[in-house]
This record gives C-alpha cells, structure tokens and sequence, in this order.
C-alpha cells in the first residue's frame, strides 16, 4: 500500500493539485486532505484508486516511500475501459508540461463514442478545461463526424486513409486497434515519438484543411 508521503510526491511530480487528483480519481477532495495529512485510516478502495490512476499517469511507486516518474516503456490497455485510461494517460502527459499540442492520424470519431462515450466526453471536457491543449487530426473524407471543439481537422483521399490511429504526444506513441476487445499500445520512447510526428506533418500537409 503507498503512503502520504509517495502520494504527495508522485502530485509535485506531475505537477498536479489536490483538486487534479480527486479529478482523475472517484475519490473526493476533502478525503484526499485527510490522506495526505494523515488525519484519517483510508478505505482501501480509495487508496487503490488513487494508485491507479497516478500510475496510469506516469508514476513507478518503489520500496521504501520512493517515487520516480518511469523511463521508456510500452503500455497496453484493454478491454471495456481501456480508452478511460488512455485518454488519461494522454491528459496527464500533456498537462504535466503544461499543455501543447498533440497529433492523431486515422480519426473515426464515431468509434470513439460507440466505445466509451463517458469517456470520450471526459476527456474533451478535461481538455476544455485545461485550456491550453490542442489537437490537430487527419480523418478520410467524407467524414462528417467532428464533435472536438479543440481538434483542427485535415481531411485525406480514403486510399491514403488507415482506420489503426496513431497518436504522438510529447515523448510518446500510440495506436489504437478496435475491438472486441479494444487494444491501445502506448510506447514511451523519444526517437518513435519523433520519427512520427515528421510521418504525421507530411500527411498533414497533403491534406484538405477543414474549418
């Protein structure tokens, strides 16, 4: 079980408040002050929770109270709630340096919403909210499907077109093979990252801009 120390910790290395956390988490403000402060014996469902979801976000709790952010690596997410833990991997990449822009080829918005509508919708109000993260994203012709207020959107011949999207955020990579079950490979690794963020500004390029 983590303590209060690796907890207070693993928030000042994603540079994230107490108000981000009980955000990402079912557990609320208030007990989360009460955990940290060590006022109270928390529940196990809330402590477990909370460790989900900061490792989700890029947190290794090690022996002893450590913390550290983890290297390189390859995550998977599957099965009904694998595109909630994406999306908030997605989130807590960007929002930890302070915003940006990330890139998606191969958007099918309506997959999306067919998969997890709660959680696509979380994860464009979170966006929202944040302020200061954009997207820019190529999706074939012809679809008309494109409910992200923070997305700028290119459109490609359907030939060129791959339903396999691929996501490139910071120092990282995903693609997303659709279900049943969905499947979404996430691969922390600056070279990749790189090598397709050059792939994505020329297919972004040849595109027919929208909007």
């Amino acid at each position: 079980m983590i303590d209060a120390k690796q907890i207070r910790a693993a928030r000042a290395l994603l540079r994230w408040s107490q108000e981000d956390l009980a955000g990402q988490t079912n557990v609320s403000l208030q007990t989360i002050k009460n955990i940290e402060n060590e006022k109270t014996l928390p529940h196990l469902s809330s402590i477990e929770s909370i460790r989900e979801n900061l490792e989700i976000a890029g947190i290794e709790f090690l022996d002893r109270s450590g913390v550290r952010l983890r290297g390189e690596e390859m995550r998977v997410y599957k099965g009904p709630k694998a595109l909630d833990k994406f999306f908030l991997d997605l989130y807590a990449t960007m929002a930890a340096d302070e915003g940006g822009e990330y890139t998606v080829f191969g958007v099918e918005e309506k997959k999306f919403w067919d998969e997890d509508a709660d959680a696509t919708n979380q994860h464009i109000e979170r966006i929202k909210k944040h302020g200061s993260i954009t997207c820019r994203a190529l999706i074939a012709e012809g679809d008309n499907n494109q409910p992200s207020p923070h997305i700028a959107y290119a459109a490609l011949d359907k030939q060129h077109f791959s339903s396999v999207p691929f996501y490139v955020f910071k120092d990282k990579l995903a693609f997303i093979v659709w279900g049943p079950p969905a499947q979404i490979f996430v691969i922390e690794n600056k070279a990749l990252a790189e090598a397709y963020k050059k792939q994505f500004a020329i297919l972004w390029n040849a595109g027919t801009k929208i909007g």
